[in-house]
């Protein structure tokens, strides 16, 4: 493993004639967006000490009102709907670090959108926005030593698909050495 600076670092698998270029941020962001894919699938969740209280317009409570279940199957569990508010007293397991309001405004876009299996969608975006925000902090990925390089190539390559970012772009680049020198 060499680290080339704070964004990327070269590492070798098991084949001499190539090497992998690692984008460090996205492959955290990969690891961390599969790891809150697995815990929103797995429907766990955690009480919050604090109610959270979110604020949405008229048209938005009774989208609320009539797609409960499918919000508390995501691990939301809503404890009181009023006017203009919506008290949480639960959210999936590992998702405190997000906007709460973003994800169930993002919840209602896809409902006002009626995009086929919902539910697995807003798992994917929620996972998303988990990545992405547990990922902004730079010394998330700032790293150096060669032992926390190493633990995350193994956990990237543990990952489904961990040679592409979260946004679609690669988190590694496979370079063959013997077609660069030709």
């Amino acid at each position: 493993i060499i680290n080339i600076d704070n964004n990327y670092a070269i590492f070798l698998l098991n084949q001499e004639n190539s090497i992998n270029l690692m984008d460090k941020k996205g492959a955290i962001q990969r690891i961390n967006y599969e790891k809150a894919l697995n815990t929103l699938q797995q429907k766990q969740i955690q009480f919050t000490i604090e109610p959270i209280i979110l604020e949405f317009n008229n048209i938005d409570i009774q989208l609320i009102k009539e797609n409960t279940k499918l919000i508390a199957s995501l691990g939301y569990n809503i404890s009181k709907i009023t006017n203009h508010h919506v008290t949480l007293d639960a959210i999936p397991a590992n998702m405190k670090n997000t906007n709460t309001q973003e994800v169930i405004e993002s919840f209602l876009e896809e409902i006002k959108l009626k995009n086929d299996n919902i539910q697995e969608l807003l798992i994917q975006k929620m996972a998303q926005q988990f990545a992405y925000n547990k990922s902004a902090k730079k010394d998330n990925y700032l790293l150096n030593e060669k032992t926390t390089l190493n633990a995350i190539i193994m956990e990237l390559l543990n990952c489904k698909t961990p040679f592409i970012g979260i946004n679609g772009k690669p988190c590694v680049i496979n370079i063959e050495i013997n077609k660069i020198f030709q």
